[in-house]
């Protein structure tokens, strides 16, 4: 009997290495650079002057970080964007200057990453550049930026996750397919079973799921299957909220599997059929040279 296990909302990856993830940057990393560049003096030395940044350069230095989904990042970034706009309370200067700084200090610590830096960089200075009355509209683009690039890099990493949690699990040959830019993650073994997982996100809520299903199963070992790769996902620092296990009855219940468990029956029978086809040859082979 076959099963699907969901694991809810995907809240973080940890120690994730630096280097392992996918053509990303440390937007820690991108500030200083960024801002180097603009003409406000006085942004420059309230981003950079700060003993607070120490958290985002210990961050880059170290080998590896613990990865937050979006939720988590912004759970964080209220708490951090006031603390900041607090410390500034008694600078003389407009408020339009503390809120940029602190917008830019709150954005530079937090663990964000992004693929494509360049971008990042240019969201950054027209924040910094943007005349009082354009500062909202600046700050909702870079965070509206940050965020999409963030998100792409966190679902690839839980992708990475699931690999290596099912080449753990017994399956050792594993396919990444992309439908809707989501990875679809397909592992099979040498007996024709599989684990398939599919990550879903949810543009409203901001939400990334995990759905994994295991396909050909029929000798009662699913569970045993689930546990271990479960097992291997906690092993690689995947957390989620609450999992719920489904149990199919033996047919495939996602769509994609569905698909999945023909292209394996398919691959199997032509298997078989090639076998018989050998075999019939050497025995009749066996009976010509006979004697």
């Amino acid at each position: 009997m076959s099963q699907v296990v969901t694991r809810q909302n995907i809240s973080e990856i940890e120690s994730v290495s630096i280097t392992g993830i996918n053509s990303g940057w440390s937007v820690g990393a991108v500030v200083v650079p960024a801002i180097s560049c603009v003409g406000c003096a006085i942004i420059r030395e309230l981003v950079t002057g700060g003993v607070d940044l120490q958290t985002a350069k210990l961050q880059i230095a170290s080998s590896a970080t613990n990865l937050l989904s979006l939720n988590e990042l912004r759970r964080k970034f209220a708490s951090f964007y006031t603390a900041e706009l607090d410390a500034l309370v008694l600078k003389r200067i407009p408020r339009e200057i503390k809120q940029k700084a602190a917008v830019v200090r709150t954005v530079a610590q937090l663990g964000y990453h992004a693929e494509k830096k360049g971008v990042i960089e240019e969201k950054l200075q027209a924040v910094v550049k943007a005349p009082p009355m354009k500062v909202r509209e600046q700050v909702e683009s870079l965070m509206n930026e940050v965020e999409k690039q963030h998100t792409a890099i966190f679902t690839k990493q839980i992708a990475s996750v699931v690999c290596r949690a099912s080449i753990d699990a017994g399956f050792k040959n594993v396919e990444i397919e992309y439908h809707d830019a989501l990875p679809q993650i397909v592992a099979t073994d040498d007996m024709g079973r599989a684990v398939r997982s599919e990550i879903n996100f949810d543009p409203e809520t901001k939400v990334l799921d995990l759905v994994s299903e295991t396909i050909g199963v029929s000798d009662g070992s699913c569970n045993r299957i689930m546990d271990k790769f479960s097992a291997a996902l906690e092993r690689h620092g995947l957390k989620s909220g609450a999992s719920n296990r489904r149990w199919t009855g033996g047919q495939c219940w996602l769509t994609g599997s569905k698909e999945v468990d023909r292209r394996i029956g398919k691959k199997q029978r032509q298997k078989q059929l090639d076998r018989t086809r050998r075999l019939n040859r050497i025995s009749k082979n066996q009976i010509l040279s006979a004697p």
